[in-house]
């Protein structure tokens, strides 16, 4: 990761990644279950798995234990529905992928089908579905004739952002995609982009499962922008370049071709798509994120004359007339201030987005040289939204408080009972007779 100024939530991807601590099996198989559950109340069917649709989708599914292979079927049906969305529909039936499940005492042994896959307990949700994904995109590229799949390293990058969709996508009921990109808004909100060229050919493994979480977050992102950029198959041709032997990058420059700029690269592309899809799903900034942009916008650095160790303080740009008074000198500044203040604006909750827009307007009044009615536009336009900002404050604790005196704790926190619920069932299905066991022992 790169970024033109420091950021702790960023940059830990330009470290090396380093391996997550191993979970016990049983952890494993509870953390797995837990994210089965997930995809069922995001959206995915979690009815059994029909057989006709299994075999259309050219998947065989072993494990020990009924229930346990039809979960795992439904999980692999998900995943299969994720590339096909993307990518869509092959047009040939694909080969057929053998995956295995062993259970905590077996071993996993070494695989020599081309398409076959085998899991151990100590095999996180991240690296299962990674894997699982990154060979669907592969066979989709498989001739019968084929000893192995292609390479297709772009298919690390794009097995990422799906499973960033299929394990965290929140897909809503209703079926609706709606993603959270909050952190990644967070660090764009402030100018921080991770490399792209970094993202797709230096991929994080899913075994360094924090990191491997947030790169996948910024895979899903911007494979959002190519397809928003390049149209719906945009997919199929990135798949279809890099099973011909494009690099990752050259096949990205292919696909955006129409869409970059005279002289544009990937990053500047990235930087001015990333933020629009940002904002897909749950995009309002929360009170104190809003606060704290306005006042980086509007404020200046003022040092003590003589305090030479300090580094400043923050005072409002209306207060410093020497700065104000340059502004409209340098080049197209008035118009970036008035950028930003409008992508503030675009995130900012409904009580702020007056005050901001009155802040912007008075920028014209400064560009058109009008430096004293300009000031005061400015100090009555930041007074404005220091009212605006203690009433949302207000409105906030209000709301908060009216939903713990009058929503039931079982609405408020429905959808977690819910999860913890079906959780609660899905683990019984696995072994009934020891869950009927253990009961015993409660009572």
């Amino acid at each position: 990761m790169q970024s033109p100024r420091p950021s702790p939530p960023l940059v830990t991807l330009r470290q090396g990644p380093e391996r997550a601590a191993a979970r016990p099996p049983v952890a494993y198989w509870h953390g797995a279950m837990l994210a089965l559950l997930l995809l069922g109340v995001a959206g995915w069917s979690t009815q059994a798995a029909e057989p006709q649709a299994l075999i259309e989708a050219r998947l065989r599914i072993t494990c020990k234990g009924e229930q346990t292979t039809k979960t795992w079927q439904r999980f692999a049906l998900a995943c299969v529905a994720a590339v096909d969305e993307f990518a869509g529909r092959a047009l040939e039936p694909p080969r057929m992928l053998r995956i295995h499940f062993a259970d905590s005492g077996a071993s996993v042994g070494v695989v020599a089908e081309p398409l076959s896959l085998s899991f151990g307990p100590d095999d996180t949700m991240e690296r299962v579905t990674h894997r699982l994904l990154r060979a669907l995109l592969q066979r989709r590229f498989m001739a019968a004739e084929d000893a192995n799949p292609p390479l297709m390293p772009s298919a690390e990058w794009l097995a990422a952002a799906l499973t960033n969709r299929v394990l965290f996508g929140n897909r809503e009921r209703d079926g609706r995609f709606a993603p959270d990109y909050e952190p990644a808004r967070f660090a764009f909100q402030r100018g921080i982009y991770p490399e792209v060229e970094r993202l797709l050919e230096h991929p994080v493994p899913p075994e360094a499962t924090v990191l491997y979480r947030l790169y996948a977050l910024h895979c899903d992102l911007l494979a959002l922008c190519v397809l928003e950029a390049a149209g719906p198959d945009a997919g199929q041709r990135l798949l279809e370049l890099d099973a011909r032997g494009r690099t990752p990058p050259e096949a990205l420059r292919f696909v955006l071709q129409e869409v970059l700029a005279p002289g544009e690269t990937l990053q500047s592309w990235y930087a001015r798509a990333a933020a629009d899809g940002s904002r897909q799903g749950r995009r309002v900034s929360d009170t104190d994120s809003t606060a704290e942009r306005f006042e980086a916008l509007v404020t200046v650095t003022v040092a003590a004359p003589a305090d030479i160790g300090s580094r400043g303080n923050r005072v409002p740009l209306e207060d410093v007339p020497q700065r104000l008074a340059a502004l409209p000198l340098e080049n197209g500044a008035i118009g970036r201030l008035q950028h930003d203040l409008f992508e503030l604006l675009k995130d900012a909750p409904y009580l702020l987005q007056k005050p901001i827009s009155l802040y912007s307007e008075a920028c014209d009044e400064l560009a058109a040289g009008r430096t004293r009615a300009a000031r005061n536009a400015l100090r009555a336009a930041r007074k404005q939204f220091g009212q605006a900002l203690a009433r949302q404050r207000l409105l906030d604790a209000y709301l908060d408080e009216q939903e713990r005196r009058f929503v039931p704790a079982e609405r408020r926190f429905a959808l977690p009972l819910e999860i913890v619920g079906r959780y609660a069932r899905a683990e019984r299905e696995l072994d009934p007779e020891l869950q009927r066991y253990l009961d015993t022992l409660s009572r």
